[in-house]
């Protein structure tokens, strides 16, 4: 039997270990876990030799490429304590995973190497894969559901059970009265642990690793994880996993602030590319590949090494990149592709949108589900293609960004929304599916919004010329409806507290010249008629503004100069 791991340092005890029979191979924080070939040591010694508190990594039990559901190894140093034959517990201090999951050399002595088995990747524990594992002694839960995850979390609250688990509100029997008064009692009753039959999001063999599975065929993925801190954690670790200390990573200087972090953790260097500047609407667009392969050149010259190359694709405004012309030079030069397509995961279920950045060559696609789609807040979803990028160091890294204790109900909410989107769902009296009703709802909102005087509607007539022939060629998410107020004399702050306040229709963003709405499958054709109107009074209390328009000129003079200046200064910092 034959032990290894993908990162080990200081090691306690024996590298082959006994591990009883008799214990169950169930996941509970605090517990030490056998899992599918996987053990868990966790905080608590249960008297089986764990000492003291021992963060949470994975070992790999593997032989003649078999995987065990009960691992079992014979100790075979004798002059050890029957303590630590019984098990072998590895330990890793915090600031030495870090260069590990990056592919980097750990600054602790290593006191027994162990083998790394690609072959026996931990996507297979983590997130779906093809490839299976022989069980022994273990059935594996399969479902017909065609959501496998809500299928079991609903078998799990139906249960008459004594609950003495996590959380304390014991599925809502001990819930706060005021918040019960708020959303009801059904959310406590499934708001559930992670139970035996629930599966482990970080050693996933039955219904996430199932759920995941689905995921990935939908979006087009070879590998998909569910999120439940956001993007923001998918982001920071596929920058984590591609990039070492003192690696670059190219990137726009309208990134998220999670790229930031993501450099913060990982000790990447920040390589910016000034994206696209629409010096009518005020805003920054996507990157263009020569920007990219300009950028890539220049740190190849200067004797770096590029991680990776990182894109916003679409933007916040819904404008996209052209994310194929920049995936051929990022293979090119050997570097893989992140995009943060937070706000593209509907891209997939209609024909007029966007082109998703997985079929446009991306290695890695970072998706806020809940977004547009119909998953809870904070649940997302990072898709994974080709051999670019490690799914094993993908799995360590978010295993260390996210929670120990996953909400299931978020977890199941990813899965319930891609059940949705995988039926071709009919509104009543359109026959048309859910995604292209809302397309049609958009479109009509467009049409409506450019005969009120003094607004604009965000598109490929009314964006900057310089910025068009970019944008005309990767698209414009026709969900975004992006309203320019300027001429009425109004900021996007100010028309966003009026249409919130006296008409109860609330936007999504507002900024400094306009006011961004998002149409999705939740979008009533009622909610349009109420944006429609609210604007048509505001137009009308607030006619035309000349002398406004001359200000919002000035300032437009002042903000391309200092834009421009911008600019200079940090080609020179570059």
């Amino acid at each position: 039997m034959l032990l290894t791991t993908t990162s080990c340092t200081t090691v306690v005890g024996l590298a082959s270990f006994q591990c009883k029979k008799e214990v169950k191979t169930v996941s509970r924080n605090g517990q030490v876990m056998v899992l599918d070939g996987f053990l868990k040591p966790a905080a608590l010694s249960h008297g089986v030799g764990l000492h003291g508190i021992v963060p949470h990594i994975c070992l790999r039990l593997q032989s003649g490429g078999r995987c065990f559901g009960k691992a079992r190894a014979s100790a075979r140093d004798e002059s050890l304590s029957l303590e630590e034959r019984d098990y072998g517990v590895a330990t890793q201090l915090f600031d030495d995973c870090l260069p590990l999951a990056r592919g980097g050399e750990n600054n602790l002595q290593v006191k027994e190497k162990m083998e790394v088995d690609e072959s026996a990747s931990m996507c297979n524990a983590f997130s779906s894969s093809s490839e299976s594992c022989t069980r022994e002694e273990e059935m594996v839960v399969t479902t017909s559901s065609p959501a496998p995850l809500v299928a079991a979390l609903k078998q799990c609250a139906d249960m008459d059970a004594a609950a003495f688990h996590f959380p304390g509100h014991r599925r809502g029997a001990g819930a706060s009265q005021l918040l019960t008064d708020l959303i009801g009692v059904a959310p406590f009753q499934h708001d559930l642990p992670e139970l035996p039959e629930l599966d482990n999001l970080y050693a996933a063999k039955d219904v996430i690793a199932e759920a995941q599975r689905m995921a990935a065929s939908l979006f087009g993925a070879d590998c998909t994880w569910f999120l439940v801190n956001g993007s923001t954690c998918g982001i920071q670790a596929a920058v984590m996993a591609t990039c070492k200390p003192g690696d670059y990573l190219i990137l726009p200087r309208n990134c998220h602030m999670s790229a930031v972090s993501a450099m913060v953790l990982s000790g990447a260097v920040p390589k910016y590319v000034i994206p696209i500047l629409d010096s009518r609407w005020g805003v920054a667009h996507g990157v263009e590949a020569a920007q990219v392969e300009a950028a890539i050149c220049e740190v190849e010259r200067g004797g770096g090494n590029v991680g990776a190359v990182l894109v916003v694709s679409p933007t916040y405004f819904g404008v996209c990149s052209m994310v194929e012309a920049i995936a051929d030079v990022c293979h090119h030069h050997g570097v893989p592709l992140l995009v943060d397509e937070a706000h593209g995961a509907h891209f997939q279920f209609q024909a007029n949108l966007p082109r998703t950045a997985l079929e446009q060559g991306a290695d890695i696609a970072v998706q806020s589900t809940h977004k547009v789609l119909g998953s809870l807040t904070q649940s997302a979803m990072l898709h994974s293609q080709g051999t670019c990028v490690s799914h094993q160091q993908l799995t360590r890294c978010l295993q260390m960004l996210q929670t120990s204790s996953p909400s299931y109900l978020l977890l199941s909410s990813l899965d319930a929304a891609r059940a949705q989107m995988s039926e071709v769902t009919c509104t009543a009296g359109l026959g048309t599916s859910i995604m292209d009703a809302a397309v049609s709802l958009a479109s009509s909102a467009k049409n409506a919004l450019r005969k009120i005087p003094g607004l604009l509607v965000l598109d490929k007539l009314t964006i900057d010329k310089k910025a068009a022939a970019e944008v005309a060629l990767a698209g414009i998410d026709p969900l975004r409806i992006t309203v320019g107020l300027w001429e009425l004399g109004l900021t996007g702050f100010d028309a966003d507290d009026i249409l919130r306040l006296e008409y109860g229709v609330v936007a999504e963003l507002p900024s400094l010249l306009s006011l961004t709405f998002v149409v999705s499958a939740g979008t009533s054709s009622q909610d349009i008629i109420r944006l429609i109107g609210s604007l048509e009074a505001l137009s009308a209390s607030h006619k035309v503004c000349l002398g406004f328009s001359l200000l919002y000129s000035r300032l437009h003079l002042t903000v391309h100069c200092r834009n421009h200046m911008c600019g200079k200064l940090l080609t020179h910092l570059q």
